[in-house]
């Protein structure tokens, strides 16, 4: 958990869609002046509305983790999320954080946080933002054997099942049918008697 979360001034922009990572991409630098922002841990995915939470300023809760400028950061890539999917992001930034910037993948290809930040480098747009990464963080471990529709074998997601969210009280499963968390283990379990 990060522990000296302090908001800024800065400008927001919100990155949003199916989010992965490949050890071929390798790292990439932050711009100066920005900082990124993440809810969940690396190799993990964001449960249920967590996406949604975070660009409501909903989440209850603070970055499980940051990284300031200069400093590496994986070579993230964002998939193509559903057109209704980023047409309720874009209403709920708009009710939110009517000045934040969003950033979606609207193509089949992945695009990365390098080819990104090279974009906004190359039109001289200045990148001192919170970015907040609204993706999961899954590992491709395998392009041969296509398990979802991103065409990867990835680690923490709902089709591998070891996907858990860790909670004050326990680590937690989202089902995604009934919209709820449900408790897989206890950090500390009631005694046997």
């Amino acid at each position: 958990m990060l522990t000296n979360y302090t908001k800024t001034t800065r400008p927001k922009l919100f990155i949003v869609g199916h989010g992965s990572w490949n050890h071929n991409d390798g790292y990439v630098q932050m711009p100066p002046g920005s900082q990124m922002f993440f809810y969940t841990d690396f190799n993990k995915t964001l449960a249920g509305n967590e996406a949604h939470d975070i660009v409501t300023n909903s989440i209850g809760r603070v970055p499980s983790r940051s990284v300031s400028e200069y400093m590496m950061v994986p070579n993230f890539s964002y998939h193509q999320d559903e057109p209704d999917e980023i047409s309720l992001f874009l209403s709920e930034k708009g009710t939110h954080n009517p000045t934040a910037a969003m950033v979606y993948n609207n193509t089949g290809a992945p695009k990365t946080l390098e080819g990104l930040f090279t974009s906004f480098k190359t039109q001289h747009i200045d990148l001192k933002y919170d970015i907040y990464w609204c993706c999961c963080q899954a590992l491709e471990l395998n392009e041969t054997q296509p398990l979802n529709a991103l065409g990867h074998v990835h680690v923490g997601n709902t089709l591998t099942a070891i996907n858990l969210t860790e909670m004050p009280d326990g680590f937690y499963d989202y089902d995604y049918d009934l919209g709820i968390y449900k408790l897989i283990f206890a950090k500390n379990p009631a005694p046997h008697i």
